[in-house]
This record gives structure tokens, C-alpha cells and sequence, in this order.
């Protein structure tokens, strides 16, 4: 059936990827070409009332999505009640369930041939790799029909698109098949256990997506275990991948985007990362190195990067060692 529905709309493709498209999620076929891993709101202008494209707006809770305004098709994704997909007393990977993930996707609505717009705020680099770290998540449980609103709402507000305070209607809930992880998924996430192995080999480069006050050991969040970094770790703040915009919208007085290729390597070699050397990045819980993996995997294209989420914080409960200053 798969392989006739390509035929039909000219669309080539390989044994693997066929088994990838029979996933979790698959991509509309008629716009195959057209979805992820970044969307332009001109892009969503124009599909926003596709009814096989859903828009998930990632709040910290329902309060904020009411009140400071949201796509009007979007759907919440309230973060605080999303929490317990991931169990971080599991110290291993920190990533969701399957079921957590099919589940959270059925309740939302989410249909199986659609398509999944990540929408935030988008005024600051944190609210971005909250869509960032949701991106992942659904990634590596084969939802690969799923793209980031370059800007988040921030920068469809200040185009002077249709806002709305409402609650979207209470989507129809459906059952969707608990994906299963890639073999390619799984080896580009790294538990404690791995990182400190590489840590010891000296064979990989760790970079600290973190504030650059907290990777001095200047400063720390409440929930790290210990001030400091990874001996060893290069330090690139997440917010280097991002430019900022100024609105005059509302609740909406900046937003922040994705910087180009060359903006993105100009601030790596900036920060002394080399691109081209064995990576894994980390932050504090996994949101901000989120944003650095999505730059280096899915804008520079490169493949050499992993994935810490258990990040300093799982570091730091396993007693493991940190360095102060640079």
C-alpha cells in the first residue's frame, strides 16, 4: 500500500525508509518534501488549517497559554503536566517512555499521517529548546513528520498574524502505536555511565551548553547537585545558536530564531568547539543542550554530536567530579 501511494505521487524511495514510514507517525505524502526540521510562519501561514498538520504549543502551563496569547489552531502542550514522561530517578537516559509519548500525542489528538509543527513562545533561547527537547523526544521514537516554528509565537505575533486567547477545542483523542527507537536514535544518546567512560578516554569533546556564570561555577540552579562543569568541557551557551528580535507586540517585546550555517560555526569556533571532532553536549537537565544538538544535527547537518539529557544533573547524583573556572 505504501510503496503504491509513493508511485502515485512520484516519490522515490528506499527499503529502510519504507519501514520508517509504516512508524509511529508519517509525513503527508503530498508535502513530503515541504515539513522540518525548521518551519517559516510563512510556511504556516499557509498550513496552518491543513487538518492533517497539528500545531503543539509547549507552555509551561495552561495559565501562560491563555493569557499571553497563542496560535489560534495550536494545541497545548502544558509542560507542567508532562513532567512524568521522564523518570529521572532512571539515571540512565532520561528520555520518555514510549507509552508516555504515544499517549501524551493520542490525548492531544495527534492522528497517525499527521504531521506536528513545535510551536513556543520564542522570547528567549529557553523557550526554544523547550520545543527542542520535545523535538528530540519525539524523534527518537520514530516521529520524524515533526518540525520547529522558526520564532515560535513570539515571531508569528509580531508579523501581525491572528492571535487568540481561547482554548482550542478539546481534541477527539485517538490511539497511536508506541514507537520503537532507531538504532541510529539510540546510539546518538549517551547515559552517565557511557559519558564518564569517553570522559576517561579523553577521545571526546564535552561542550557545556549552560550560562557561561554556571559552567565558571559561578552560579548554579537549585536543582544541580554541584556548582561547575565536566573537567574538560568546552563552554558554549545555548543562547550563541539564537538572534534576538525586538516586538512591539504585546507580551511579546523579543523573540529569538535560529542563526544561519555560517553564524552558527563562526560562534563555534568562536567558543574553541571544533565541529569536526567527537562530541557529546550537555547542560543541566537536557533543554539547552537540546538546542545545541538540534543546531549541530539538523542545521550544520553533522552527525559526530550526542546527546547527554541526563546532563549535570544526573552527573552531580552519581558523585561524579566537576572543575571550576575555565
Amino acid at each position: 500500500m505504501i510503496r503504491k501511494l509513493l508511485k502515485r505521487y512520484g516519490v522515490r524511495i528506499g527499503a529502510p525508509a519504507l519501514v520508517m514510514a509504516s512508524t509511529l507517525l508519517s509525513v503527508p505524502l503530498v508535502r513530503a518534501a515541504d515539513i522540518g526540521p525548521l518551519v517559516s510562519v510563512a510556511w504556516l501561514k499557509q498550513h496552518a488549517n491543513d487538518p492533517h498538520i497539528a500545531i503543539l504549543d509547549i507552555r509551561s502551563d495552561r495559565k501562560d497559554y491563555l493569557e499571553r496569547v497563542h496560535i489560534p489552531q495550536a494545541r497545548l502542550w502544558d509542560k507542567s503536566k508532562t513532567r512524568n514522561l521522564v523518570d529521572l530517578k532512571g539515571i540512565g537516559q532520561v528520555m520518555p517512555t514510549a507509552k508516555g509519548v504515544a499517549d501524551l500525542l493520542g490525548k492531544l489528538g495527534v492522528k497517525s499521517g499527521d504531521a506536528l509543527v513545535l510551536t513556543n513562545n520564542g522570547r528567549s533561547p529557553q523557550d526554544v529548546t523547550f520545543a527542542t527537547r520535545a523535538y528530540w523526544a519525539l524523534r527518537y521514537y520514530g516521529v520524524n513528520d515533526v518540525a520547529i516554528l522558526d520564532g515560535g509565537t513570539g515571531k508569528w505575533a509580531s508579523d501581525g498574524l491572528a492571535l487568540s486567547h481561547d482554548a482550542a477545542p478539546t481534541p477527539v483523542a485517538t490511539t497511536l502505536q508506541q514507537g520503537v527507537p532507531s538504532v541510529g536514535a539510540v546510539s546518538a544518546i549517551v547515559g552517565v555511565n557511557q559519558a564518564y567512560i569517553l570522559l576517561d578516554k579523553q577521545k571526546t569533546e564535552f561542550i557545556d551548553a549552560r550560562p557561561t556564570k554556571v559552567f565558571l561555577g559561578q552560579d548554579k540552579p537549585p536543582f544541580d547537585p554541584k556548582y561547575g562543569h565536566i573537567p574538560g568541557a568546552m563552554s558554549w551557551p545555548a543562547s550563541e545558536l539564537f538572534t534576538r528580535h525586538p516586538s512591539k507586540i504585546k507580551g511579546f517585546q523579543e523573540y529569538f530564531t535560529f542563526k544561519n550555517r555560517g553564524e552558527i560555526e563562526s560562534s563555534a569556533r568562536a567558543h574553541r568547539v571544533n565541529l569536526n571532532r567527537a562530541a557529546i553536549v550537555y547542560c543541566d537537565t537536557g533543554h539547552l543542550s537540546s538546542g545545541v544538538f538540534f543546531a549541530w544535527r539538523e542545521i550544520l547537518k553533522k552527525d559526530n554530536l550526542k546527546f547527554f539529557p541526563g546532563s549535570i544533573r544526573v552527573w552531580g547524583e552519581q558523585n561524579l567530579p566537576t572543575a571550576m573556572g575555565k
